[in-house]
This record gives C-alpha cells, sequence and structure tokens, in this order.
C-alpha cells in the first residue's frame, strides 16, 4: 500500500510538471500592436491538455496567430499539441498563406500521429497597416466576428477539415480561406469548444447562444475582461463543476482606425 501510494505521488509529481512545460509553451508575452488590443487564455481541463494558442511576428512584419485543439485528452494530447505547436512556430514566420502553411502542417501531421488522432486549427494573418485578416480554418469552430457600425455578431467559417485525417489531397481539396476588414470597435474571437461544451448538472451543455450572448454584453470591455467575464459565466453555468475539456480563446479589438 505504501509503495502505491509513492507511485500515484510519483505520477501526480511528473503530471504537474508535464503541466508546467506545456504552459511554458504558451506566449510568455500578447503582440503589443498600436491600435489594437488583445488577450488570450488557455486552461487546461487536466493535469495537461491539447489545446494551444500561438502568435508569431512575420518576415513580412504581420502577424500570424494560431488556436488549436488535439482530440483526446490529459498527457498524449498535450505531446501531440505540442509537435504540431512546434510546426507551426517553425513556418509561421515564414511569407506564407495561412492554407498553405495548413497544408504543410496536415502533411506532417498525417505521418506522425496515430490515425485515431486528429488536430483542429485556425491559422490567421492580421496585417495592421490594412486592418487585413486572412483567415484558414482546418475543421475548428468558427471565429466569431463582431462589426460596429452594422452592430452583428456573425460566424467566421471557411472550409476545411481536421488535421491528420487524410494524407492530403482531399484536405487540400477542402480547405478555403476569407479575407475580413475590422474597422474601430469590430472584434474577432476564437475559441475551443471546452467553452460551448462545458456542462452544468443536468448535463446541459453551454452552448453558442450563452456564449454570443455574453460577448455582445461585453462588447465595450476591454479585451481581457470580455474573455473573464464569459469564464466566469461558465464557471456560474456550471455550478464549479469539473471541467471536461480546456478552454481556450482569444479575442481582438480594433481600437482605433
Amino acid at each position: 500500500m505504501k509503495n502505491k501510494t509513492l507511485e500515484v505521488k510519483q505520477i501526480e509529481q511528473e503530471l504537474t510538471i508535464a503541466r508546467q512545460i506545456q504552459q511554458g509553451f504558451l506566449p510568455r508575452r500578447l503582440p503589443e500592436i498600436p491600435g489594437w488590443t488583445i488577450s488570450a487564455i488557455c486552461l487546461p481541463a487536466r493535469e495537461t491538455g491539447g489545446d494551444f494558442y500561438e502568435f508569431v511576428r512575420r518576415r513580412d512584419n504581420n502577424w500570424g496567430l494560431a488556436i488549436g485543439d488535439v482530440s483526446g485528452k490529459g498527457l498524449p494530447a498535450s505531446i501531440y499539441m505540442t509537435l504540431t505547436k512546434g510546426i507551426f512556430q517553425s513556418h509561421a514566420n515564414e511569407n506564407i498563406h495561412p492554407k498553405a502553411l495548413l497544408s504543410r502542417i496536415n502533411r506532417f501531421m498525417y505521418q506522425s500521429v496515430e490515425k485515431t488522432v486528429f488536430i483542429t486549427l485556425y491559422f490567421a494573418i492580421l496585417d495592421p497597416a490594412s486592418r487585413q485578416f486572412i483567415l484558414a480554418r482546418a475543421g475548428h469552430l468558427p471565429a466569431l466576428h463582431y462589426q460596429k457600425q452594422r452592430n452583428k455578431l456573425t460566424f467566421l467559417e471557411p472550409k476545411g477539415i481536421g488535421v491528420g485525417l487524410e494524407n492530403g489531397e482531399i484536405f487540400d481539396q477542402n480547405i478555403d480561406s476569407i479575407t475580413i476588414t475590422l474597422l474601430q470597435g469590430d472584434w474577432i474571437i476564437f475559441y475551443t469548444d471546452g467553452f460551448t461544451e462545458a456542462m452544468n448538472s443536468s448535463n446541459q451543455e453551454y452552448g453558442e447562444a450563452r456564449l454570443t450572448r455574453m460577448i455582445k454584453k461585453h462588447l465595450n470591455s476591454p479585451a481581457t475582461e470580455l474573455i473573464n467575464a464569459i469564464i466566469e459565466d461558465v464557471q456560474l453555468f456550471t455550478a464549479g463543476g469539473e471541467m471536461h475539456d480546456d478552454m481556450t480563446m482569444i479575442a481582438i479589438k480594433a481600437e482605433s482606425d
């Protein structure tokens, strides 16, 4: 019994170290871009998780950003997450189109991961000078785009399938990109399904309707306050229950023209 207890403690210590390493892979600082406010958070459901986000300064002085979600949970998901993030970092600073980068990641991951594993990704390039976003999506949840002048919140869903599901031809045929321009007061928000699929004691999901309602309620808040308000609302909805999936979110607001 004593040896069993020591073994459990050792496993817990190793998982704690793994979580510290994983958290260390997240950006230490968010981009500071004049005229924009940016906030992001990643909360793993267990000691380690399969979500990540990243920002990379590109050679053309634009910014690349990504959010991803590996199927599964725990240590295996975190290992694949780290691998995906490493591939993204090694290529994202090049002057490469989001579709081309996702295709490159897919081909590598298809050869490297178990066939039961797949990754959803959203990759975008922000050009601060033109205020344009170029977005491509590999099976990830839609991004949310708020246009202040029209007072309209829409889902951005460029076509695409998950990374690692197919060796390349079908993936490349089924991925698309879109370009949007953010004006003063506009938002773009990326998130993982840990938010919308959070469950309460009655097995009801938090859902897109509650998420969009919270976003609309905090459109005049700074990006960090908006994210914190959503997290608090999810925790209130679940009554402080156990997280069943990682929660990751990036919120970007155009503050001035």
